[in-house]
Parts: structure tokens; C-alpha cells; sequence
């Protein structure tokens, strides 16, 4: 999670507040920062599409500015990220249209709605996920966001909650079993020599977790 990320939930979460900048200064010793050696990996497909589409939208605007999460985008764009109905775009007071074009004010940014733009995209080509440059016009980047993301955060939510509703709910005598499954995991090692970049050891991981509860 980038620490921009960590302020907006600190903000929708806390009682008080607290600027960007004490936010930083206040983070627990516990708590590390990315090195430019790590990176972020096995991310939601869906959630990183959105966050590449706005990041082109927002270099195209200089003006207001679109938020950077997906997630934040896309409950800007309900009445309620709890209901089913807005989460389907079939609800009549809310949607993605109304939302760009008051955000990016077309006129005053001499943008039209035809315009082409261009942005990276994850897609599955031949079998394989590979990120790609997508050229479209502003019109068709809108309605990549009114696509099924919303219905897909919705959908993550409701699993979520019914997972923690059943492990507060376990009966006694009951287990709950949270299986993980990785192909093809490939081993690296500190220190490892440049030959050895191209002989790397592959390895399964199964992991389980099994959640019960005590008399």
C-alpha cells in the first residue's frame, strides 16, 4: 500500500485528523517503508486498469484532478457503494458520464469528448497476461469506467464481509479452511550472481489456513 493509499484510509477511518505530512512523521517504527527493491505484485487486474486509466486522464487534465484509487474513483461515481443497483449502473441519479464531465470540465480544458488518448492496459493475449498501450477517444475511456468495476467492488466487499461474518460465527466443532494455491513460484536468492538469473529453482506452494474455535 503507498503511503498516499494509507493517508485516504487513515482519513475515511479515524476520528481526528491529521495532515499529510504528521501522518508520515507519526508512522510506527513497526511499520517500513517500500525500498526501491521491493514491488507490488499479484494485484487485482480490474483495480490496476482503472488507476492506469486515470493516471492518463489526469495527465490530460490540468485543471481538476481525478482521484488516483480506483476505489475512491469509483464511489465518487454511486449514490451508495452498498447497493447493488447503483453498483450495476442501473440506478438514474448516478453514473460515470455525469461525474467525468463535471471532474474534467471539457471546455475549459480544450479537450473534446473524441479526442485519442492512450494508456497501458492488462490483457490476456495468446494465453498470457501482458500490459499493453490501449488508443482510444475520451468517450471510450468513459466507458471503460463505467464497465464492471463497480460491480466487482461490490462484489469483493459482500465476499469479505460473509468471510469475517462466518469466522465471528463459527460454531463450535466447525472449521473454516482458506486454501492458497501458487504454481510455478520461482526461488531467488540474496546475492544471487548474474548467471543464476536465467537458472532460477521453481517450486508449488500450498498454503492453508484453518480458522476453529475452543469451547
Amino acid at each position: 500500500m503507498k503511503l498516499k493509499e494509507a493517508y485516504q484510509l487513515f482519513k475515511e477511518e479515524a476520528k481526528i485528523y491529521k495532515g499529510f505530512s504528521t501522518f508520515a512523521a507519526l508512522r510506527p517504527a513497526e511499520v517500513f517503508p517500500v525500498s526501491p527493491r521491493n514491488h507490488k505484485v499479484c494485484m487485482c487486474m480490474h483495480h490496476e486498469n482503472i488507476e492506469m486509466l486515470l493516471d492518463c486522464l489526469n495527465k490530460i487534465n490540468k485543471t481538476v484532478k481525478l482521484p488516483t484509487n480506483a476505489e475512491t474513483a469509483m464511489k465518487e461515481t454511486v449514490c451508495d457503494n452498498k447497493s447493488l443497483n447503483c453498483c450495476k449502473r442501473n440506478c438514474k441519479e448516478c453514473g460515470v458520464d455525469s461525474w467525468v464531465n463535471k471532474v474534467k470540465n471539457f471546455d475549459e480544458n480544450d479537450l473534446e469528448e473524441y479526442m485519442e488518448i492512450n494508456f497501458y492496459q492488462w490483457k490476456q493475449i495468446e494465453g498470457k497476461m501482458k500490459k499493453e498501450i490501449i488508443v482510444c477517444d475520451l468517450q471510450h475511456a468513459k466507458e471503460e469506467l463505467t464497465s464492471l468495476f463497480a460491480l466487482h467492488v461490490y462484489t469483493a466487499q459482500k465476499q469479505l464481509a460473509e468471510f469475517k461474518y462466518l469466522k465471528e460465527n463459527l460454531k463450535v466443532g466447525h472449521i473454516i479452511i482458506h486454501e492458497y494455491f501458487v504454481e510455478n513460484f520461482t526461488i531467488k536468492q540474496q546475492g544471487e550472481i548474474m548467471a543464476a538469473h536465467w537458472n532460477s529453482t521453481q517450486v508449488i506452494l500450498f498454503t492453508c489456513i484453518v480458522y476453529y474455535k475452543n469451547n
